[in-house]
């Protein structure tokens, strides 16, 4: 009797293949970070975190916080590099479709004020294209190294 796999249907290796296991553990990742996001935009945003000189300190620790944030979903998920945007595509889905839901139904979850809601918003908006454009990044070195 032959053994046929999902693997061998799609021509990966287990490594590069997202079973159901690596699924699990990066939309369960996704959704602490996601929690960990809501809960800085509700007392982070209520303390002016997004506005003046606070503001742009948090904008640039965002950045800084990105590279070693995909790293850590990466290994969470059990992915080679050069599937990073798999990765990202997964945890980021999972990460801003909790917040629009939340946003739009339990806004009081943000602290109520629509002000602070909407400057968490657009601060989501920034940490998801450096997201995006580090996990793109991350892909391209492991694709010139292999």
């Amino acid at each position: 009797m032959v053994s046929t796999t999902a693997a061998d249907l799609t021509g990966l290796s287990p490594i590069d293949a997202y079973t159901p296991v690596k699924v699990v553990r990066t939309v369960v990742f996704a959704a602490v970070v996601w929690f960990c996001v809501a809960m800085f935009i509700r007392f982070g945003g209520a303390a002016g975190q997004f506005s003046g000189e606070a503001g742009v300190q948090t904008y640039l620790a965002t950045a800084i916080v990105t590279v070693p944030l995909n790293w850590l979903a990466r290994i969470v998920a059990g992915m080679p590099a050069h599937k990073m945007p798999l990765v990202a595509a997964l945890t980021l889905t999972t990460t801003t479709s909790l917040e629009g839901f939340v946003m739009k139904l339990f806004p009081q979850v943000y602290g109520g004020d629509p002000a602070v809601i909407g400057a968490g918003a657009v601060w989501l908006l920034y940490a998801v294209g450096l997201g995006l454009g580090a996990s793109l990044i991350t892909s391209a070195f492991a694709a010139r190294r292999s």
